[in-house]
């Protein structure tokens, strides 16, 4: 009974410290680099997981939303347009 314990413990931590490694991530600003490539539309096609993490740290953190207007900017490129799914997804 401990042994059977001891594993849902054991169970329950790794799907919690999981749950907190991506919350984390999401804080962590992904760089110009990234974030060029996921203004241009390369990065949902090549790292979907990457895509999604880029989309919820621009809600949430303003140097890297200033980054993505300072892209727009220096390309002369309307941003909505890059903004826009077309696939609706």
């Amino acid at each position: 009974m401990f042994n059977l314990f001891l594993l849902c413990l054991l169970a329950m931590s790794v799907m919690v410290f999981q749950r907190v490694r991506v919350i984390f991530r999401q804080y962590k600003c992904p760089g110009e680099e990234t974030i060029r490539d996921y203004f241009y539309g390369k990065l949902k096609k090549r790292d979907p997981e990457k895509y999604e993490l880029v989309v919820a740290h621009l809600g949430i953190c303003e140097d890297c939303q200033n980054l993505l207007h300072s892209i727009e900017n220096s390309d002369n490129v309307d941003i909505d347009r890059h903004l826009i799914d077309p696939d609706g997804q």
